[in-house]
């Protein structure tokens, strides 16, 4: 149990990170589409991480002298291991901080002004918030949007209980 906290508490902020890094890089009218790209890699890879598992267990079983959980533990724990340490160099740090050594200085201006512009654009100085909250909430589209988060997370809770 104690290890299956430790777990959650490491993979909690990956969603929220994920969804931070996508949005200082893309203006919101262009988030949409990345965060569908981004749910519907998690619902294949969890498709297919099953199907992996089943195989690992019942395959790799009495390998070299190790029970298919260990072989599973192995594989999986490699990969995520090669992912963390190439995650470091390939995802980028935000726009503004320039250590993106794959831009040039041209695209790195070009990244903060699009960003910029776009901010500037969505500044409403005659609202309040308290009418962007009645808004908010008497929107049905917000709603709907709460609803199919719901499912969407009750749906992928089941993946927790199988490898």
């Amino acid at each position: 149990m104690l290890v299956r906290v430790l777990l959650g508490f490491a993979e909690s902020p990956f969603f929220s990170g994920a969804l931070l890094l996508i949005s200082s890089w893309y203006k919101p009218s262009e988030i949409a589409p990345r965060v569908a790209i981004m749910y519907c890699g998690n619902s294949i890879a969890n498709g297919f991480g099953g199907i992996l598992a089943a195989g690992v267990l019942s395959g790799l079983d009495g390998a070299h002298g190790l029970a298919g959980w260990r072989w599973l533990y192995i594989i999986e724990g490699a990969g995520t291991m090669v992912a963390g340490v190439l995650a470091i160099w390939l995802l980028p740090d935000f726009p503004r901080s320039g250590k993106q050594t794959w831009l040039t200085d041209q695209e790195q201006r070009l990244a903060e002004w699009r960003l910029a512009r776009d901010a500037n654009d969505q500044i409403d100085e005659n609202g309040s918030i308290k009418e962007a909250l009645r808004d908010a909430f008497t929107d049905p589209k917000a709603w709907a949007l709460v609803l199919i988060q719901i499912f969407q997370l009750s749906s992928q809770t089941w993946t927790y209980f199988f490898p």
